[in-house]
């Protein structure tokens, strides 16, 4: 048969092909294969745009799903806050000892009143903290902490650990008679020579003391709710590694804010904190070696 398709060289056409095929009997077999080979090439290209638009339909209904999920979750959040709602009690005289509060406490500074609202800076001294916690972040060589400046390090080290400073915070709130609260972010008055708490004014965040101050709310009792926002203003998260580098990054670039309280009272910037705690060892090192007496 291959003989035969060779002589007839470039003259074989249709006819000629099919001449030869029929001679052999395999015309049917050679049409066959072909229509065979096409039938597949169309089911491959369908299979594929079939499981390419099964797996779009996939990823939607999966998509779909978590959000039906994170709805289904906070009806659930919301619906167990509700029923955890006690009826609100009445306090009598309310207003004017929450105004004698306000007017007596040196660490709230009363900035506003508008309609049911009341608007207020706590203005205090971090002192909640964990100076075990800074203590094992500061051995630590991979952490944020250790790796900061001498300088730097020298004054978290006298905030945190020997405790021979203090740091001057403060943060803004607001306060509703109809039992709203929440963290005021575009205040009007910032105080001068203290540092804004990074946890609640920059990340909105109050920690556990949320719950207390809600249900302090809850009960009329206002007075208990500023307290605890003071609280709040008092505590450093040092746990939160984005919280703390933000809070070291504003302690780098506030050189010149006077908040830093040595042990007189004074008012020091970054870098008459670093020359007192300085001179502060000098003397006591040479306390310590009998040079000199330190009152």
């Amino acid at each position: 048969m291959l003989s035969s398709i060779a002589e007839l060289g470039n003259s074989l056409n249709v006819q000629a092909l099919d001449s030869v095929l029929d001679e052999y009997g395999i015309k049917n077999l050679y049409y066959t294969s072909a229509v065979s080979n096409a039938i597949t090439s169309y089911n491959n290209s369908v299979t594929l745009d079939i499981s390419s638009k099964l797996k779009d339909l996939d990823d939607e209904i999966n998509k779909l799903s978590r959000s039906l999920n994170r709805c289904l979750s906070e009806q659930t959040k919301l619906n167990t806050i509700l029923g955890s709602l006690q009826p609100i009690e009445v306090v009598p005289d309310i207003a004017s000892r929450l105004i004698e509060y306000l007017a007596n406490n040196k660490s709230v500074k009363l900035q506003s009143i508008i309609n049911s609202s009341i608007n207020y800076t706590v203005t205090t001294t971090a002192d909640y903290f964990d100076g075990d916690i800074y203590q094992t972040y500061r051995n630590n060589r991979y952490s944020a902490i250790s790796r900061q400046s001498a300088d730097l390090l020298q004054i978290l080290d006298a905030i945190f650990l020997t405790r021979s400073i203090k740091l001057a915070i403060y943060s803004s709130f607001s306060i509703g008679i109809d039992n709203t609260f929440k963290i005021r972010g575009d205040v009007e008055y910032t105080p001068a020579d203290h540092l804004a708490n990074p946890h609640i004014m920059r990340y909105q965040c109050l920690g556990t003391n949320s719950s207390e101050i809600y249900a302090n709310l809850r009960s009329s009792n206002y007075i208990l709710a500023i307290e605890q926002s003071i609280a709040a203003t008092k505590n450093i998260n040092i746990t939160d590694s984005v919280v703390f580098t933000d809070f070291m990054k504003k302690l780098k670039q506030c050189t010149r804010l006077k908040c830093y309280r040595l042990p007189d009272g004074t008012h020091a910037d970054f870098q008459q904190t670093l020359n007192w705690l300085k001179q502060n060892i000098i003397k006591q090192e040479e306390c310590s070696n009998g040079n000199v007496n330190v009152p």
